[in-house]
C-alpha cells in the first residue's frame, strides 16, 4: 500500500512539473511564451528554418521549450547581444526576471 502511494504521488508531481502547453506544442519547434507558466504562446519557430542568425520574438518571453535537436541562446537585447541565457536541446525553463527578446541557435 505504502509503495502504491509513493509511486502515486511521485507520478503526480512528475505530472505537475510540465506544463500542459508543452504537452501539446508541435515537434522540432523552439517555442517561446508570454509568462513563466507556459498559457500564452507568442512564437514558435521550426528547427529546420533557423540558421545560425539572429531570430526577433515578436513581444517579451519569460519561458522557452525548445523542442529541438539545437541548443539556443537568448537574450534581452532585439540583436542577439549582450547577456544572454543558454538552453540545451530539448529543454523546458521559465524565467520570471529575465525579459527575453531575441535568440540565436548557439
Amino acid at each position: 500500500m505504502r509503495l502504491a502511494a509513493a509511486a502515486f504521488a511521485a507520478a503526480a508531481v512528475a505530472t505537475a512539473a510540465a506544463p500542459a502547453s508543452a504537452a501539446t506544442g508541435p515537434s522540432g519547434t523552439v517555442n517561446f511564451y508570454a509568462d513563466a507558466w507556459f498559457t500564452t504562446q507568442i512564437a514558435a519557430y521550426d528547427a529546420a528554418t533557423l540558421g545560425t542568425g539572429c531570430h526577433v520574438l515578436p513581444s517579451v518571453a519569460h519561458a522557452e521549450w525548445n523542442d529541438t535537436n539545437v541548443a539556443i541562446e537568448v537574450y534581452t537585447t532585439t540583436d542577439c547581444t549582450g547577456h544572454a541565457l543558454y538552453f540545451p536541446a530539448n529543454d523546458i525553463h521559465s524565467f520570471i526576471r529575465f525579459d527575453a527578446r531575441s535568440f540565436r541557435v548557439a
